[in-house]
């Protein structure tokens, strides 16, 4: 069994987030997802995204989720961690 997060979060651009989620995650050498849908106005959404690998280093992707970056924040992220018996073999951007 591969340890996996999935999860979700505000964010004021959710292409932006998309990319910030893939980027770390290709970065990590982690497989998943994420999508983005909108909601209110002004491009504001949410993403939700799973993420597969080894424990340790979905810890470095979660912490990296916390600090954002200069251009994308995560506000309300909210993280659950689980198990899958069949791991992907990349992270995939679904466009809605």
């Amino acid at each position: 069994m591969t340890p996996v997060i999935t999860g979700t979060a505000e964010a004021a651009n959710p292409d932006r987030a998309a990319d910030f989620l893939k980027e770390a995650a290709d970065a990590l050498g982690l497989s998943g997802w994420v999508e983005m849908t909108e909601s209110g106005g002004a491009g504001e959404g949410r993403v939700r995204f799973g993420a597969e690998g080894c424990e340790d280093v979905l810890g470095e992707f979660v912490a990296h989720l916390h600090r954002g970056s200069a251009v994308v924040s995560l506000e309300g992220l909210s993280v659950a961690w689980g198990q899958v018996a069949e791991p992907g073999e990349h992270f995939l951007i679904h466009y809605p």
